[in-house]
């Protein structure tokens, strides 16, 4: 203070104040001595220190040189330089000492005019005191309060009304009503007396005055007050005066215990309401700065993708040193972003983002330690598992352990399985250590003696797990099931019988990897369930354990629309399907493929596998024959005789040898394909060969294919088709031997040379 003294400047204070504004806290602690100070009193005590004069205006009244305590006080106020702050505190020292001079002096102050902020700070003044101990306040203080409610300064008006507020009994409201009520005054100085009522509108008296002051006839004034009734109860009558009236009737007369009753309840309602308020504000901000941080980190992508290499790199380089966080989050982002488009960073990049594991912000680390598991790069396990050690933060842990399982070092599984075991890991933590765990102890993936810690402490942690916590079982037992250690079976019939999908998909993929067959009936049963993920999962542990015809009729069922409506369910049941048929004897397998009739692809794509798995084998059984005639005839069915055509002479050159009525019919069917698809260059051949010390019947049969077939050409006007037909069967007449036949040759022949087909009768003329 001895360094202070020298100072006799009345502003000189103005340093401190900046200085104490500056220390950031409204409690100031002095370290050398048991002293704790409010920083607005401290802020006091140096003015008055530095202050030694004071320039008064004329207007303001005198004070005794000899009352020290009130010339300090007097200057503090007076100081027009100084904040409003400090200048209130001065006034607080002025009412706060109890002495009739202070009090004369305090109602000179609002009795005088000419300063705005000397009022002002007065009036803050007993606010504030008025707030901490009311008795403080004298009765001679409201009447220059009330006549500050007509001051021309809407500043004075609402610091006058904020002032009388403070004033405790019904007195001052009682005042303050016959003010509002007196027609006389101005309506500002009327409207301002209800604003000073309107703070106190929880009490009884003062929701009295004001219910009297709805018989104002002024509609101004009417909608003043009914504006300050709203905050008195929870229901809003609005404009109507007499709602207002009745529901003040059905108050006034509750008890004293009643009507705090009644407040209680309508403050719990209000601070609900403020704080949903401030909720709302709270994620407005949140989402506001999220969206400007947004746009900043889409500028800086922006002016990276606009520049070229090698300058963007070092703009990375840049970034990630970044003082701004939304640079460095950028700059993470970009990395990503290039490495999901193949393009892996350098060396010197990879270096820049280990210095960012200890970034100061835990977003940025968890950005980074998502690029880390990206690259997924082995000899990045050491940095990580340190840094493991060293987080505390635990989102920033989670990516740090979902990075450890993609590292693809079996190291980890020690320190993974340690998370697992340390009861302080969080729920996120342990998750994502299951699952890590799940993708390093993957059945192939590590020796058992590496894998044996995550064993243990997968039983373990499943077993301790409450029931209740479906999300984090859920990723222990699906970590068991990628592991599928030979310890795990009876977790995985055991949670067979739960009903949440998110165990039940664990659980058939468990006893899948096991392979173990215990509880095949509750497996069949849930191929029914209402959530497709274990529909599928379902089918695809029957096909894995499976074998019976039940499992295969099972399957079969869910090949239908009708039955089951998911693609993707479909689908897994007919690679189930195939799976168990294919283990049976051809003959069944045969017969399974005829049973899918109603399922005409299925029906084509497993008859098509067995032909190809004979004719691979090189073998010619029964089987072979029917299978072919069925796929002919599923693709004649479809009207896919070009598709048709191969399999039908497949089925004549198998048959050609033989003289039955089978070979015939073989023949015919071919026969017809060929007509049918246009393949005339067959013909001569395959007609010599039909009628060839053929009966009579198959002779016929042929004669009355190719008739017909004239007819439906010539139907058709296929001039094209009609012309190598002919010149086709002009050079297998002989073997024919058919009048029939040479009518329709003829017939055609006369059809091409008309006018019509002019290009079909040249063509006829030059043979």
């Amino acid at each position: 203070m001895a360094m202070l003294g020298h100072i006799r400047d009345v502003r000189g204070y103005g340093f401190w104040e900046a200085w104490l504004r500056n220390a950031g806290a409204d409690v100031i602690f002095f370290p050398r001595f048991p002293v704790r100070v409010h920083r607005s009193r401290l802020l006091a005590a140096l003015l008055a220190v530095f202050s030694v004069t004071a320039h008064a205006q004329d207007t303001q009244p005198a004070v005794p040189s000899s009352d020290r305590a009130l010339e300090r006080a007097r200057t503090i106020i007076m100081d027009s330089n100084a904040s409003p702050e400090v200048r209130r505190i001065g006034a607080e020292e002025l009412l706060e000492n109890r002495t009739p001079q202070a009090l004369a002096l305090m109602i000179d102050m609002l009795r005088a005019n000419g300063d705005a902020g000397r009022a002002v700070a007065v009036c803050g003044a007993i606010t504030a005191v008025g707030a901490r101990q009311p008795e403080l306040l004298n009765e001679q203080l409201v009447s220059p309060l009330l006549d500050l409610l007509g001051h021309d300064h809407p500043g004075i008006r609402a610091a006058a009304a904020m002032a009388l507020a403070g004033f405790p009994g019904s007195d001052v409201s009682d005042q303050l009503r016959q003010l509002a009520a007196d027609a006389e005054r101005s309506l500002q100085h009327r409207m301002a007396a209800v604003d000073s009522l309107t703070p106190n509108v929880s009490q009884r008296h003062v929701i009295a005055q004001l219910i009297l002051l709805l018989d104002l006839e002024s509609e101004p004034m009417r909608g003043r007050v009914l504006a300050a009734l709203r905050s008195a109860s929870s229901a809003d009558y609005g404009t109507d005066a007499e709602a207002w009236k009745n529901w003040w009737k059905s108050k006034e007369t509750l008890s004293d215990t009643q009507w705090l009753t009644d407040r209680v309840d309508l403050f719990r309602r209000e601070n609900r309401w403020l704080q949903d308020e401030m909720t709302q504000i709270r994620t407005d901000y949140a989402r506001k700065a999220d969206a400007l941080s947004r746009r900043l980190r889409e500028q800086i992508e922006l002016s990276y993708r606009l520049t070229r290499e090698p300058e963007n790199r070092d703009l990375l380089l840049k970034w990630l040193k970044d003082d701004l966080v939304e640079y460095r989050m950028a700059a993470v982002a970009l990395i990503a972003s290039e490495i999901a488009d193949g393009h892996l960073p350098d060396g010197e990049v990879r270096t820049a983002l280990h210095d960012r594991f200890t970034d100061d912000s835990p977003v940025v680390r968890r950005l980074v330690f998502d690029v880390v598991a990206a690259l997924a790069d082995p000899s990045d396990y050491e940095f990580v598992v340190k840094r493991l050690g060293e987080e505390k933060q635990p989102q920033v842990r989670t990516s740090i352990l979902r990075a450890l399982g993609r590292l693809r070092n079996s190291a980890a599984i020690e320190p993974l399985a340690a998370t697992l075991a340390d009861t302080e890991s969080s729920e996120g933590e342990v998750t994502e250590a299951a699952v890590s765990l799940g993708l390093l102890g993957a059945r192939g993936a590590a020796e058992s003696a590496e894998v044996a810690p995550a064993v243990e402490a997968l039983r373990n942690r499943f077993e301790g797990t409450p029931r209740e916590k479906v999300q984090l079982r859920a990723a222990l037992l699906g970590a068991m099931a990628s592991i599928a250690a030979s310890e795990f079976p009876e977790e995985f019939l055991l949670n067979l019988d739960e009903d949440d999908p998110e165990l039940l998909l664990p659980a058939l993929a468990g006893v899948k990897a096991v392979g173990r067959a215990d509880r095949m009936e509750r497996i069949l049963a849930l191929i029914s369930s209402s959530d497709a993920r274990v529909r599928r999962r379902a089918i695809e542990a029957i096909a894995a354990l499976g074998g019976d015809v039940a499992h295969i009729e099972a399957l079969a069922s869910r090949l239908r629309t009708e039955v089951e409506p998911n693609e993707g369910v479909r689908q897994a049941a007919w690679l189930g399907f195939q799976a168990l048929v294919t283990t049976q004897p051809s003959a069944i397998r045969l017969d399974w493929a005829i049973r899918l009739v109603d399922q005409p692809k299925h029906q084509e794509q497993l008859l098509g596998l067995l032909i190809a798995e004979f004719e691979d084998a090189g073998v010619q059984p029964p089987e072979i024959l029917q299978a072919r005639q069925h796929l002919a005839a599923l693709f004649e069915g479809q009207g896919r005789q070009i598709e048709a055509v191969p399999v039908r002479r497949r089925i004549w050159q198998t048959l050609a040898e033989s003289n039955s009525e089978q070979a015939a019919q073989a023949g015919l069917d071919y026969l017809g394909d060929c007509l049918v698809v246009g393949h005339y260059e067959v013909l001569g051949e395959l007609i010599q060969s039909l009628v060839a010390g053929k009966a009579q019947s198959t002779i016929d049969a042929v004669e009355q294919q190719l008739v017909s077939h004239f007819d439906v050409l010539q139907s058709e006007n296929s001039t094209d088709r009609l012309n190598r037909f002919v010149e086709q069967l002009d050079q297998i007449d002989a073997a024919m031997d058919s009048d029939r036949l040479r009518e329709a040759i003829r017939h055609a022949q006369t059809q091409l040379a008309a006018p019509d087909a002019p290009e079909s009768a040249a063509r006829m003329g030059s043979q």
